[in-house]
């Protein structure tokens, strides 16, 4: 059974909502791809994108986050891969990304994110060996 917004504890689906919003950040900053969950030139998926922003949680939180994207897609009968790969524009995958991140959690804001998924106010080991 997938879980519904109900069935979700208010601290879980915070993160959740983080996951999937910073998700659609992740792919207005990296680049959009089908067929794969990352291309060559670093572009994402929307599956490959909650699978890199979901990193810092619990494989729950990632599987939750699935979940959640697939509950809304099957509403428009797709799921997470058909839907991803029949898009012709980065802007439907992240709006879908932002909507759905915000009916999870109403209060849920997107703060930005390093091009790694991470938080700007954390220290990302990546970010920071490629600036020195």
């Amino acid at each position: 059974m997938n879980p519904t917004r109900r069935d979700i504890s208010p601290r879980t689906r915070n993160k959740v909502a983080c996951v999937i919003g910073r998700a659609a950040q992740l792919i207005r900053l990296r680049g959009w791809c089908i067929g794969a969950l990352r291309d060559d030139s670093g572009r994402v998926c929307l599956m490959g994108a909650i699978r890199e922003t979901s990193k810092p949680y619990a494989t729950k939180i990632r599987f939750t986050a699935y979940d959640v994207v697939n509950q809304k897609l099957r509403r428009q009968n797709a799921d997470i891969h058909s839907w991803n790969d029949q898009q012709t524009s980065s802007d439907r995958v992240s709006d879908l990304l932002e909507s759905v991140a915000k009916e999870l959690d109403p209060h849920y804001t997107l703060e930005a994110i390093c091009i790694h998924g991470l938080p700007m106010d954390s220290r990302c080991y990546a970010c920071f060996s490629e600036a020195y």
